[in-house]
């Protein structure tokens, strides 16, 4: 699990730019302009009702725009592993032509592990109240899918099937190693979590003055986090993805996608190539 955790972090930090340049065309422009309709509409007449309801349709759009960053981030980190030449108008294409199938694997993602999640959450923070028999079901739920289902996003996008085919084949790969796959994508989502929850953090320590100042800042803060935690979890979930393709198929099957080899217990990072050089992709 480490060798994965560093592994993304390194693959990050060494392609920085090809995933700024994905995630900051798509994240800044909306937040900025979800940053003018909050401003709006604190110093405008518009009823408060008719208000809400503009910000609730904008949120689907920064939500969408979250999807397709994280999507064409996934595609990204893969061809980086294989040591395939990659940018981000190829992987923004990808995602594009398989946006519906990606979406409904998303919504999937979301109806079966965000509403436990969320009540871990509150349990967490004490406040579950009338909840708790609830809670006993959703969060053990929550928990067995994130195990079963932690390598369906890469195995829809790097294996031929669709929605369903890719949930088959996450579970097929996580059998036997169900708590590695579990506690992988745990501490994947804290660590990206807190590089979200970071860039706030600072900024909010340096903004002063009004409160439409602080507002700024935060949100400012809050794209910063955006920009850096979608590449860390895409690197997360595909060296992931490899590592349980070792587990249970050999190296051999990853040699036939000329991808890099790495047993479970070596360093699962980026391919190393000289500089100016890029393998050769895969015909």
């Amino acid at each position: 699990m480490s060798d994965i955790l560093e592994g993304g972090a390194t693959l990050v930090a060494r392609n920085l730019l090809v995933f700024v340049r994905i995630t900051a065309p798509l994240i800044v422009p909306v937040n900025l302009v979800f940053i003018a309709l909050l401003l709006a509409l604190r110093y405008d007449s518009t009823p408060k009702r008719t208000g809400y309801v503009f910000i609730a349709v904008y949120l689907s759009l920064v939500l969408l725009a979250l999807i397709v960053a994280a999507g064409a981030c996934l595609r990204a980190a893969a061809d980086i592993q294989v040591g395939t030449s990659t940018s981000a108008r190829a992987s923004l294409s990808f995602v594009r032509d398989r946006l519906i199938s990606f979406l409904w694997l998303v919504g999937l993602l979301l109806a079966g592990i965000g509403p436990g999640a969320a009540l871990l959450v509150v349990w967490r923070a004490g406040r579950l109240g009338s909840l708790g028999y609830l809670a006993l079901v959703l969060i053990p739920l929550a928990l067995w899918l994130a195990g079963i289902w932690s390598v369906a996003l890469p195995s829809l996008f790097l294996e031929d099937g669709g929605v369903a085919e890719a949930l088959k084949r996450s579970r097929a790969l996580a059998r036997g190693s169900y708590w590695h796959s579990l506690g992988t994508v745990i501490f994947a989502s804290v660590l990206a979590l807190f590089a979200s929850v970071l860039g706030e953090l600072i900024a909010s320590l340096f903004a002063s003055g009004s409160e439409t100042v602080r507002l700024v800042a935060i949100v400012c803060g809050a794209i910063f986090g955006e920009v850096v935690a979608l590449p860390l979890m895409a690197a997360y979930l595909i060296l992931l993805y490899y590592d349980l393709r070792v587990r249970k198929e050999g190296s051999a099957s990853i040699e036939r996608d000329s991808a890099p080899i790495a047993g479970p217990s070596a360093p699962v990072t980026a391919p190393k190539t000289e500089p100016g050089k890029r393998r050769s992709p895969r015909r």
